[in-house]
């Protein structure tokens, strides 16, 4: 009767660890049919998250495209380039050969229709020379089609600014460059000067504003000078 007793407490026992087991194993199975849901959700979300980063991408690119079309419409109303304007000649060259040296196709400014200037020239003024009274420039207002990263930030004097290019130039390059900027007063004397005592030129900082000057006394040295002992010393930057 006991060993009856025992085997029944046994099975029992038996029972409930297999209903367990069951238990578990289906709980089991049901989260791993939720994790291939969770993992399928999570594979939509990164398609969707993606298709939506192309999308933007798209908008970007179009807005972009955009703002260069409407930049261009808006300088192509604004007549700065004229002679009437800015001095400057306009110019045509074949788009086919825009970026070669070709001079029967630049044509000066009276060889061809005005509703036709493709460029924007550096000549402010031309002279007859030759036997046929061919033009040839006299004078320039500098453009130059620069082809790495360059600012032009305001200085705090009205009508100055700084030039910052984005340009490896090795010392005698650039001090040979200074020189000519000076020759052609792109830049003046004082500043060139200064700049090869330095060895290398300066700008002053947006925020740091040029010293008000006081009326200078004659000294013959000119105006300003750059004589650090004379009255008339004026820091040239």
């Amino acid at each position: 009767m006991i060993g009856k007793a025992k085997r029944t407490k046994a099975e029992r026992t038996e029972a409930a660890l297999h209903e367990r087991i069951d238990r578990l194993e289906r709980d089991l199975a049901a989260k791993r049919v939720k994790a291939r849901e969770d993992h399928k959700e999570i594979w939509s979300l990164r398609r969707r998250f993606s298709e939506a980063q192309f999308t933007q991408m798209e908008a970007e690119a179009k807005v972009d495209e955009l703002t260069v079309a409407l930049e261009a419409e808006r300088i192509a109303k604004v007549d700065w380039w004229s002679p009437e304007t800015s001095g400057r000649e306009l110019g045509f060259i074949d788009p086919k050969i825009m970026d070669e040296a070709d001079s029967e196709s630049d044509g000066a400014p009276a060889d061809f229709d005005r509703d036709d200037a493709n460029v924007v020239t550096s000549v402010i003024a031309w002279e007859n020379h030759g036997p046929d009274g061919e033009r040839i420039p006299a004078a320039h207002w500098p453009v130059l089609d620069i082809d790495f990263e360059a600012r032009l930030v305001p200085s705090s004097t009205p009508g100055h600014y700084h030039l910052y290019l984005e340009k490896h130039v090795d010392h005698d390059q650039y001090m040979r460059l200074l020189e000519e900027l000076e020759r052609t007063g792109i830049v003046g004397p004082g500043y060139d000067h200064f700049s090869r005592q330095r060895g290398y030129t300066t700008a002053r900082l947006p925020h740091v504003k040029k010293p008000t000057a006081t009326p200078p006394a004659e000294c013959g040295h000119g105006t300003p000078c750059y004589e650090r002992l004379c009255p008339n010393y004026e820091e040239p930057f």
